[in-house]
């Protein structure tokens, strides 16, 4: 109990003090405390002093409490509701300042939320007091970052304190993760935790913290480098979010390591952006941290996928990488690529022990035989062995093949069995030893005339339907094509049928109207500057009513009926001696038999309009010739100039040879029905299918004849029908005459022609023989009645002659060319050449290297490495071009 001292309490006595108090109605007592204002209170009254007392309140309590050390009992009193709600303020500050003076900094960073509450000055203050203390990363994780928002300043001191410690860098990776992206600025925090970058305190959470804290200031490239060395399994998709393509060329191993195939996928789709030039390195540096051989073996096969000659520069290690990891691949690739050294894979398919490999790869260098034995002795499979052998198409092989066989009985009766087609069996019988025991000969040979007979009528059948179905669809073809179309608007078209329906019959037209479809075709064809035929005014659809043919003529409407009109009243003159008008490619013949004759047999596509298209046009079918001709155009008939030999290698005698040598297609069959559309639709489609000599024709001669017979007849001084009618070697000779004469060079001649005879201005003979011109060209002669002198300059043509002789002589020695051919050529090559003093050959062989790759690479269309004997037969054609140079 306290003792209230009252002054000259000793000189008082009992009487000198009184007791009083004030009145206190209607006050209540709860809970053991007076509530506020409503507690009595009593007066002592002394001489001197006059002491008041009133009971204890809440504030007392707590302020006792806080003078005693109870902070805990005190706070629970103040949220108890004990004491005033400013008492919280004082109550919290002085707990977190015991805490802190007792270093239980945990206990008070967890307190503050509920201490500091909305206060934002209160929680800045705090925070910097934390920061002095060094103790601010038990704080961040309580820190508001809404009601109250603190400074931008101050989430960025907690997050460097939280960076620069490295035990709390997870939860600065999981601060940077919840706390939003607008609270602060990523900058400053990013400048304090770079310095850290390749230190001993930099931990994979810091690097995430940092990867974060880059996308959100918008640096997305130095975000992917680091989730990418920390193979981040989202990166991918981080890639595609930002189009982060550029930036994968230096993390190709690290890609790789997280997800080969998706990262295989990425760098294909992406190739143009990353080289294989600049992954293939990477791989390979990456050494024992992956199975980088694996990865390469992934990549470059992808590669290959879709661009064969995109890793062209790694194909001997694409080989290498087949062999280990995926045999089964490794021979489609060798069969494909064109870019490996083939002794290179040999070694390595004779270690490995890969024989069907070896087979092709010996195919490839030449060493045919060795393979064939390959695949006898080692494989034993005929049918492969026939296949190979039919693949090299050198006979001599087939006798290796047989030989090889002979003395194997089951290998003759396999052969037996796998030559149809190829060899003739009865040669194989003839060439087994007697006595040689052939099993299930009988039965083999049984089989053999089985299938022979068999393949010989299935294609004599599907000769006779081809034939069947071809004709037929010509003939539907050709009906469909002679026909016109009408087309007019709906309105031009009523009125049309009305006037139609009042005429005679004699004065009607006969038009067919075709489908929807074929009309549209018609109209696509039908260009915007066509005119009529008649009157050769502009064709306009949809003005007016006109009648159009697939050759892209057209007529109007009236025109076909003033036409018919006149035509009539020319029949009721003449009487049957008139005009026979048809749509018959001819011209009007000074001669009235011939025209009688020529208009009878002429094509009757207009008939049914009543015209004569040699009246009309100038065109004549020339029946005796086949040709259709006019006065004013050249010749124009395709399949008479694609049957010369001028302008195609196989002549005339194999259209679909030609079609699948110059177009480039393998005749299929095709459905019969598909064919005409084929034909209009997809040309080069149907230039691959086995179709008449008449479609392939229109083909090979659009391609190939016309372009080129125009582009003669502009630069040869002939006109364009007898640029057509005359062989390749008189407008080559004519093309000689024009630069010569341009050169004001003479072109001599040995030949003198016979005077020419006539008779009554009538020639009786002429030379016909055009190959004598270029005779005479060799010969050097040419029109000697000319009193002309000249000298050949030596030098001109001698270089020339001799570079024909190297590469004459290189062709010797590798398709095994006789010596006799080799001395015929000499001969004929220097037959003229007596006069020729000698020459200096020194250049020759110093450019014998540069011609004989052109030959090579060129015209034979082989690899340089492909030769193995090169330096032997260059050795040999300097001899001979020495020898030739004595000779001379």
């Amino acid at each position: 109990m306290d003792a209230l001292p009252v002054h000259g309490f000793e000189h008082y006595k009992a009487k000198d003090y009184s007791l009083a108090h004030a009145p206190f109605p209607g006050s209540s007592y709860a809970g053991g405390q007076w509530a506020a204002g409503d507690e009595p209170l009593y007066y002592i009254v002394s001489p001197k002093d006059v002491v008041i007392a009133k009971p204890r309140d809440a504030e007392d309590h707590i302020n006792w409490l806080l003078q005693h050390g109870f902070h805990e009992k005190a706070l629970a009193a103040v949220e108890a509701g004990e004491g005033r709600n400013e008492l919280i303020d004082k109550v919290g500050a002085g707990y977190l300042d015991h805490l802190i003076v007792e270093r239980k900094y945990a206990e008070a960073a967890s307190l503050c939320p509920k201490l500091l509450r909305g206060s934002a000055s209160a929680w800045e203050r705090w925070v910097f007091h934390f920061a002095q203390l060094r103790q601010l990363p038990v704080l961040v994780p309580y820190m508001p970052t809404d009601n109250p928002r603190l400074k931008d300043t101050v989430y960025e001191v907690a997050l460097v304190a939280l960076a620069t410690n490295p035990s709390y860098h997870k939860e600065l990776l999981s601060t940077v993760k919840s706390w939003p992206r607008s609270v602060y600025s990523a900058l400053p925090v990013i400048s304090a935790i770079e310095p850290q970058l390749n230190t001993s305190s930099m931990t994979d959470a810091l690097k995430e913290a940092l990867a974060e804290l880059y996308v959100i200031d918008g640096q997305h490239e130095k975000a992917f480098a680091l989730y990418a060395d920390l193979l981040k399994p989202e990166v991918f998709d981080f890639i595609e979010k930002y189009n982060l393509h550029e930036a994968i060329r230096g993390k190709v191993v690290q890609l790789m390591l997280l997800d080969c195939k998706r990262a295989t996928a990425l760098f294909i789709q992406n190739r143009d952006l990353i080289a294989p030039s600049e992954v293939v390195p990477q791989l390979l540096k990456a050494g024992k941290k992956c199975d980088s051989r694996y990865y390469l073996y992934l990549y470059l096969h992808a590669l290959f996928q879709v661009s064969p000659d995109g890793g062209k520069d790694y194909h001997d290690m694409q080989v290498e990488l087949y062999a280990e990891y995926d045999t089964k691949m490794l021979l489609p690739f060798l069969r494909s690529s064109q870019h490996y050294k083939l002794e290179k894979a040999y070694e390595l398919c004779v270690k490995k022990d890969l024989l069907r490999e070896q087979v092709f790869v010996l195919g490839r260098m030449g060493n045919a035989k060795q393979a064939l034995a390959v695949i006898i002795n080692k494989l034993g499979d005929i049918e492969e062995a026939v296949e190979f052998v039919s693949m090299q198409h050198d006979d001599d092989l087939w006798e290796e093949l047989i030989k090889q066989c002979l003395n194997k009985p089951e290998m003759v009766g396999l052969l037996l069995e796998h030559t149809v087609g190829n060899l003739d069996p009865l040669y194989i019988v003839n060439m087994v030893p007697n006595g040689l025991e052939i099993p299930r000969l009988r039965d083999r040979l049984v089989k053999i005339v089985t299938d022979y007979r068999t393949e010989t009528s299935l294609r004599h059948g599907c000769n006779d339907i081809l034939k069947t179905d071809i004709v037929n669809l010509l003939v539907k073809c050709f009906n469909e094509a002679r026909r016109g179309v009408c087309l007019s608007n709906e309105e031009d078209d009523s009125r049309g049928k009305r006037e139609d329906n009042n005429r005679s019959i004699s004065q009607r037209m006969v038009v067919d109207k075709s489908l929807s479809i074929k009309m549209t075709e018609v109209k696509s064809k039908t260009r915007g500057d066509t005119r009529c035929c008649m009157c050769f005014d502009p064709v306009s659809i949809r003005g007016d009513t006109v009648v159009v043919f697939f050759c892209c003529h057209a007529y109007h409407m009236t025109c076909l009926m003033d036409a018919a009109f006149s035509d009539s009243n020319n029949k009721t003159a003449k009487g049957s001696s008139g005009y026979g008008y048809g749509y018959d490619n001819g011209v009007e013949e000074e001669d009235t038999e011939d025209e009688e004759e020529d208009d009878s047999n002429d094509g009757d596509r207009s008939v049914p309009l009543i015209l004569n298209l040699g009246f009309e046009l100038g065109f004549r079918c020339d029946h005796n010739q086949g040709e259709c001709r006019a006065k004013f155009v050249c010749h124009l008939d395709c399949f008479a100039w694609v049957k010369r030999d001028s302008y195609l290698p196989q002549g005339s005698h194999g259209l679909k040879a030609v079609t699948k040598a110059k177009l480039g297609y393998d005749p299929l069959e095709v459905n019969p029905e598909d064919m005409v559309q084929f034909a209009m639709e997809k040309p080069q489609t149907m230039a691959s299918y086995s179709v008449s000599d008449a479609v392939a024709t229109y083909y090979l001669y659009m391609t190939y004849v016309h372009p080129f017979i125009f582009s003669l007849a502009t630069i040869i001084p002939m006109v364009p029908d007898e640029v057509l009618r005359k062989g390749s070697g008189t407008l080559c000779e004519m093309l000689l005459m024009v630069e010569a004469y341009n050169a004001n060079v003479i072109c001599p001649n040995k030949n003198q022609a016979d005077p020419e005879k006539f008779h009554k201005s009538h020639l009786l003979e002429s030379e016909t023989y055009i190959g004598g011109h270029v005779e005479c060209l060799e010969s050097g002669v040419f029109r000697s009645d000319i009193p002309t002198s000249f000298k050949l300059d030596t030098s001109a043509y001698q270089a020339s002659n001799l570079l024909y002789l190297t590469q004459y002589d290189f062709s010797c020695c590798f398709l095994n060319i006789t010596s006799s051919d080799m001395v015929l050529f000499k001969c004929h090559l220097f037959m003229h050449l007596s006069d020729i003093g000698p020459f200096n050959c020194q250049q020759l062989i110093d450019n014998l290297d540069r011609d004989l790759e052109y030959a090579i690479t060129v015209e034979g269309k082989m690899r340089m490495d492909s030769v193995s004997n090169y330096d032997e037969v260059k050795e040999k054609i300097k001899e001979k071009v020495i020898d030739s140079s004595s000779e001379l």
